[in-house]
């Protein structure tokens, strides 16, 4: 592989990073103010989000700064909008103005009820399609099959944000939208301890799946349901879809991550278990009607530690 560039930063670290499909890169820094020292004799930090170009990755654009560190960022579709999850459970959008790279704005913060424990999983509601790429460069992006979405789903797709918390409550929050209450919870029945790992996934034909590694070691995967009556609250359910079992030599196992990928009528689901061993799941509605059974497809052994 070649390097096409890279950025060191002398007293400086990155959290996290992320692509758009807009050609920007976003990224959380901390960085070492080198001429304040704290009563400790430490060095007192900064933490921002910054985009840039990645044709021109030297210019940084500050987007903010934050007194907690960003610790998940993920774009919408269209690249215009910035979702952003911090240490302290805040959740801000942040909005391109204009086009300009070099101007944002705040769109909407939203603040985790304490009472729900840590905001495990925050991620714009919306199907993202494949994208296959050929050798002479070229690039397809598979249809939205919106035509198989329900009305809602529609709407919501790009406009609604979902938030998993550690006790197993789901949220759903909507944004710049204009009908009654922009929330709308459900608790996830069923599950085994606090929730550690979690992702969300809206299939090709509509549906919104939610995948949840929990303390004991299991994953579930769960089908949510949202509803909504002009003039009546917003409204969101969730059914057990269908359990992933295992056999491990471990009593208990510790989930470290977990990717849910697109399939025509489900997901394929990646679970990283104990940091050494990563299984492939295919979750599949086999009725059309919501029901949903996984099936093992390959286990690899793999080393220490894996990110994707």
């Amino acid at each position: 592989m070649e390097e096409l560039y890279s950025t060191l930063l002398p007293h400086g670290r990155v959290h996290c990073m992320t692509w758009s499909g807009a050609n920007l890169v976003a990224v959380s820094l901390s960085e070492e103010l080198p001429d304040s020292v704290t009563e400790n004799k430490e060095r007192m930090k900064t933490n921002y989000l910054a985009v840039f170009d990645p044709d021109r990755p030297w210019i940084f654009h500050k987007v903010c700064e934050s007194r907690s560190v960003v610790h998940q960022l993920e774009w919408c579709q269209d690249g215009t909008r910035l979702l952003a999850l911090d240490q302290n459970n805040i959740i801000h959008i942040w909005r391109m103005t204009q086009q300009n790279i070099n101007t944002w704005v705040c769109a909407q913060k939203q603040e985790a009820d304490p009472a729900s424990g840590t905001v495990i999983h925050a991620a714009w509601l919306e199907y993202k399609p494949k994208v296959t790429i050929n050798h002479s460069k070229q690039v397809w992006t598979e249809a939205l099959e919106f035509q198989q979405f329900s009305p809602l789903i529609k709407m919501l797709t790009g406009n609604a944000f979902i938030c998993v918390y550690s006790n197993g409550k789901v949220q759903v929050t909507t944004t710049n939208l204009n009908f009654g209450s922009n929330k709308a919870e459900t608790k996830l029945e069923g599950k085994v301890g606090r929730v550690t790992q979690a992702k969300s996934f809206v299939t090709p034909n509509g549906s919104v799946l939610c995948a949840v590694g929990c303390e004991d070691g299991q994953v579930r995967v769960y089908s949510l349901s949202l509803s909504l009556s002009w003039g009546s609250e917003f409204k969101l359910s969730s059914s057990l879809a269908t359990g992933v079992p295992r056999t491990s030599t471990y009593s208990v196992d510790t989930i470290s991550h977990l990717v849910m990928l697109p399939l025509p009528d489900g997901c394929t689901l990646h679970a990283c278990y104990n940091g050494t061993e990563l299984c492939q799941w295919s979750v599949k509605d086999i009725t059309t009607s919501g029901s949903y059974q996984a099936k093992k497809e390959k286990v690899y052994h793999a080393p220490s530690h894996i990110s994707w």
